[in-house]
């Protein structure tokens, strides 16, 4: 069972509605909620987030969604997010979920324009089976919670302690790292939570995908390549969708005519895999998940009109490496076979780096602290240069090796290692050559401390008046 904290779900679907628990409304306000119930309740259909001219003329709800310029319709979010990881099996209409045989629990926290963190907190805390204050116990406790949802901003610690609590509870919890082609927004970008990256099908990263050092795995967000007048997406999701521009009406699947792209949708693959790695190990807890999970996952491919990440394209493309991008690519076979045997996990890549390394020097690597699973052996390695501001000399394809850099700068440097059983592991490192050895410091001292810096941590988190906005609006 996954929990997708979204939008809500609607209910009729006919490739849903065998798969879907009952579910709540987490939405405190009735403006941002639009639904004819007052405040949280146990109904998590989805009337439609939809702004209309009569909405535009409300001034509370125009002030409530930051005074937006023009209505826009339904998106109908949370029952595409839910098709993907659960649409019914072997039913011979629409689409398969990823997640086989799982069921969804709906958790509505997403109305009109995004969602407030508390209210999002809210339905985390009650879709992992802890108390949240005035509503009912959650009788069917979710081991993954889906979060297709991000804003900008760093973690804050009303969503860290959260986070910290439902992972105790032996929850796993897979948020989008964000469309905004920059930093891993937030909640992605908080501790324990296994942040997504989204991917072309050339395995390059899109465009309009986050990345950094957060995020865990990548996986298709989707990509349309040639968007224009009367051209279709080349490589849409097909979601499940209701057809109501506004309210809902009937029914169906998203199109080729769709732009049906974003990171959102990369998520429910993830949560897919790790629902289908609990149906076939119970007892693996949130971390083994989140583990084997990248410890499986295929190696990014490597465009050559394209720099490496973090160097992007004007369109936002780049070479994906284990920096930026994750450990790889989500492969859910691999993974669903490492949930039921441990040993079958690509090898752990650790690189080990020199002291205040020196241009034109023989400068030493090493990967001494690397492991292979249980039964296997490392048998290869391959040292190779990413990216840099001059190409440098390796010596031989050994555990350790040698580096000589010919300029001062910071070189991507990569070791794949290949163990016994053909499995490959893969890292990236940033070597940062100096143009000469640093001189020996003498003497010192403290001073006071930059209050101005000091300043910065103490920021007040106003969690009610922070919203979060729906990370489904992908550029191609």
């Amino acid at each position: 069972m996954v929990a997708v904290v979204d939008t809500g779900v609607r209910f009729d679907h006919e490739d849903l509605a065998a798969k879907l628990l009952p579910g709540y409304d987490f939405i405190a306000s009735d403006l941002l909620s639009g639904d004819s119930d007052t405040g949280r309740d146990a109904d998590a259909n989805d009337p439609g987030d939809y702004l209309s001219s009569a909405d535009l003329a409300n001034t509370a709800l125009r002030t409530l969604c930051g005074n937006p310029a023009s209505t826009h319709a339904s998106s109908w979010h949370g029952t595409q997010v839910a098709g993907i990881i659960g649409a019914e099996t072997n039913n011979g209409r629409g689409i398969a979920g990823i997640g086989g045989a799982t069921r969804i629990l709906p958790v509505r926290a997403l109305g009109k324009c995004g969602g407030y963190d508390s209210d999002i907190i809210a339905g985390m805390r009650w879709a992992a089976g802890l108390s949240v204050s005035g509503v009912p116990a959650n009788p069917n406790p979710a081991k993954v919670i889906n979060l297709s949802l991000a804003g900008n901003g760093s973690c804050s610690a009303a969503y860290a302690d959260a986070i910290a609590e439902i992972r105790a509870a032996g929850v796993l919890i897979v948020a989008a790292a964000g469309n905004e082609t920059g930093a891993v927004d937030e909640p992605a970008n908080c501790a324990g939570v296994l942040a997504v990256a989204g991917i072309r099908h050339a395995g390059t990263k899109v465009g309009y995908s986050s990345y950094g050092p957060e995020v865990g795995i990548s996986a298709p967000a989707g990509n349309c390549v040639n968007v224009g007048v009367g051209q279709p997406c080349l490589y849409p999701f097909i979601n499940t969708i209701n057809f109501g521009s506004t309210s809902p009406t009937t029914n169906g699947y998203t199109g080729i005519n769709a732009v049906t792209t974003g990171t959102s949708f990369a998520v429910p693959l993830v949560s897919g895999t790790a629902a289908l790695m609990l149906a076939a190990n119970p007892a693996l807890g949130e971390a083994e998940l989140a583990q084997r999970i990248k410890r499986t996952s295929n190696l990014f491919p490597t465009d050559s009109g394209l720099s490496a990440c973090p160097t992007v394209t004007t369109d936002g493309q780049c070479n994906c490496t284990t920096a930026t991008c994750g450990t790889g690519m989500l492969n859910t076979a691999a993974a669903v076979a490492a949930a039921i045997d441990g040993n079958a996990l690509n090898p752990g890549v650790v690189i080990s780096l020199p002291d205040s390394p020196v241009k034109n020097t023989t400068l030493s690597l090493g990967s001494g602290s690397s492991s292979a699973a249980a039964g296997a052996s490392l048998v290869g390695w391959h040292w190779s240069q990413l990216a840099g501001p001059a190409t440098g000399s390796f010596g031989s394809d050994t555990p350790s090796t040698t580096f000589t850099a010919p300029l001062a700068g910071d070189y991507l440097l990569r070791l794949a290692i290949t163990d016994s059983a053909g499995r490959t592991g893969v890292q990236d490192v940033t070597l940062s050559v100096l143009d000469a050895a640093p001189k020996s410091g003498g003497g010192g001292g403290g001073g006071a401390p930059d209050l101005a810096s000091l300043a910065g941590l103490a920021t007040l988190a106003l969690l009610a008046h922070r919203r979060r906005h729906r990370d489904h609006a992908g550029r191609p």
